[in-house]
């Protein structure tokens, strides 16, 4: 029978959170969920009991899930539980964490989460499935940041040091008093700044010694995810896994114990783990299996990771780890995107993040940690994406952006002498009228190739509209531009030799700026205006041969463009 003079049940997850979490207070039954719960689960309000909660569930569901849940909270099984079951006309999988239990080892509190999905016909036919996973040995810990408190569990609390009866919740700063001198510091800046939101996304690990008992230091893993996030992306409360491995002296180096990479390797996402000391990086299997590799090749030298780094990216890499191991003056976090090689000898696109979490006495990085994501699927599409708005994507130039883009930068350096180019296609409107806009394309590309041919590979060269061309030819005198000016044009006369072949004429005008004081927008109108001329002067015999060019081919007098009637 519950004790009247109990207190009154009290809630560590904050039910405002959008995140699908529960907790569940065994004593008094007392059940907790997030409105990101409840909401997923189409409930008007939480139950207030995990009895009314399984109300919701079928018959066998509501037996099954208490038979699993009886004996991990008497500690006859492990610590955590995943299983689905139907609730509420929603599919659910459950995740379930002990975090707490009393002397007989019988659980009091347990925190989880639910991912509900409405049941279709993928679900039809599902019962209830069960997974356990084993976190013997591991202790439990959740951080309120704004009250800087900490509350343990009492797995966590030993292996703190801090015995079987713990003050809960206490000062964070209590819980960092065995961590060894030479981490503390650092352990606190990595908080802090996975707090603050400006690295590491919503989950760290970290490889600490803690003072034990007989005064030697034990390795330990931590881990840490963001439970709840405010507006301004700042942690509001921190949940996380505290796991210990071999004990080791304090003056070893101790990220040489092979039970914290074995920790390591159980860890999902591509950790890695750097002993600076043994020049040497150790490799989680997701890691490994990102980029092909085997087990057999971990750990690796330094020297030979460095070597899978693409040409192009590897000093700016290199240089930057380097000034970051030398001194924390240069800063204890890193973040870069680069190409490695896979097994297969193709490049992968690589986003690496790293933190020192330990330096000797001279400052230099003894251990760092971090990941690696693998974007090169994501990397693929930006370069897509970019190629889009730096070319045309018909004839292959470049785009009216890119174009416009050189522009600025020509004018913010003050680049002269500069000449442009002003081109433009005359008979497009009567090709696209008379044969369709496939040979209208045509046209454009084989202009384009021309117009490309003629000038140097420094020279910006695009369509900037439909049959309007655009060339900036930086450090270019007006003597020179003229002579490419001559050469695209004979270029064009030699194409329109050819007897049958569909004719290309364009209209050509060239301005030169040398000074400063007159702004390449003036320089492009006056090339403009130059082109305008060209076109006058020659547009009737052109129209006049494209025309005698569409009858030959199609035996019909071609459709004439209106745009002449004026003329």
């Amino acid at each position: 029978m519950e004790n009247n003079n109990s207190p009154a049940p009290y809630s560590l997850i904050p039910l405002s959170s959008n995140e699908p979490l529960f907790e569940w207070d065994i004593v008094s039954d007392a059940l907790f969920m997030t409105q990101g719960l409840y909401k997923s689960l189409n409930l008007p309000s939480p139950p207030p009991t995990m009895a009314d909660f399984y109300k919701l569930l079928t018959a066998d569901a509501a037996t099954e899930l208490g038979a699993l849940r009886k004996n991990i909270l008497l500690g006859k099984d492990p610590a955590a539980s995943e299983c689905s079951y139907l609730c509420n006309g929603f599919w659910v999988q459950e995740y379930m964490l002990v975090l707490s239990r009393n002397s007989e080892g019988h659980a009091t509190r347990v925190i989880g989460k639910m991912d509900a999905v409405p049941v279709g016909p993928a679900h039809a036919g599902l019962g209830f499935s069960v997974g356990i996973q084993d976190l013997a040995g591991s202790g439990v810990w959740i951080y309120d940041v704004k009250e800087r408190k900490i509350w343990l569990d009492q797995t966590c609390g030993k292996l703190l040091g801090l015995g079987g009866n713990i003050a809960n919740p206490m000062p964070i700063t209590q819980s960092f008093r065995d961590i060894h001198p030479a981490e503390r510091a650092a352990l606190q800046r990595h908080y802090k700044i996975f707090c603050e939101g400006l690295f590491f996304g919503n989950t760290i690990t970290d490889i600490v010694r803690i003072k034990q008992a007989d005064g030697t230091f034990a390795t330990a893993l931590l881990r840490a995810s963001a439970v709840e996030r405010n507006e301004a992306g700042k942690a509001v409360l921190v949940a996380g896994l505290l796991s210990m491995g071999a004990p080791v002296s304090a003056n070893s180096p101790f990220c040489k114990d092979d039970s914290l990479f074995h920790a390591l390797n159980n860890m999902g996402g591509g950790q890695w783990n750097w002993d600076t000391k043994a020049d040497k990086i150790y490799f989680c299997p997701r890691y490994l299996e990102m980029l092909g590799y085997r087990d057999e090749e971990n750990p690796m030298p330094a020297n030979a990771w460095r070597k899978l780094i693409h040409p192009e990216d590897a000093s700016r890499v290199i240089d930057a780890q380097k000034s970051i191991m030398t001194s924390p003056q240069n800063g204890d976090t890193f973040e870069y995107t680069y190409r490695m090689k896979s097994a297969s000898g193709a490049w992968a696109w690589i986003f690496d993040r790293g933190y020192v979490i330990w330096r000797d006495k001279l400052g230099r990085a003894g251990h760092i940690i971090g990941s690696i994501t693998n974007i090169t699927t994501a990397q693929a599409e930006r370069d897509r994406l970019e190629d889009l708005v730096r070319h045309d994507t018909l004839t292959g130039l470049r785009s009216r952006a890119f174009c416009n883009l050189e522009i600025e930068h020509i004018e913010q350096n003050g680049i002269r002498p500069v000449c442009v180019i002003s081109m433009d296609i005359t008979g497009l409107k009567m090709i696209n009228d008379n044969l369709g806009h496939a040979v209208g394309d045509e046209l454009l590309i084989i202009a384009a190739s021309l117009l490309r041919g003629g000038l140097r590979k420094t020279d910006c060269v695009g369509r900037i509209g439909g049959d309007e061309y655009l060339a900036l030819l930086p450090n270019c005198n007006l003597a020179k531009g003229k002579k490419l000016v001559e050469f695209i044009r004979a270029r064009f006369d030699n194409y329109n030799k050819n007897h049958g072949m569909m004719p290309v004429f364009a209209s050509i005008g060239l301005a030169c700026g040398i000074s400063r004081n007159e702004r390449l927008s003036e320089i492009m109108s006056r090339a403009d205006e130059a082109m305008y001329e060209d076109k006058k002067s020659q547009r009737k015999d052109a129209h006049a041969a494209i025309r005698k060019w569409i009858l030959a081919r199609t035996g019909k007098e071609p459709v004439a463009d209106d745009r002449l009637a004026d003329e």
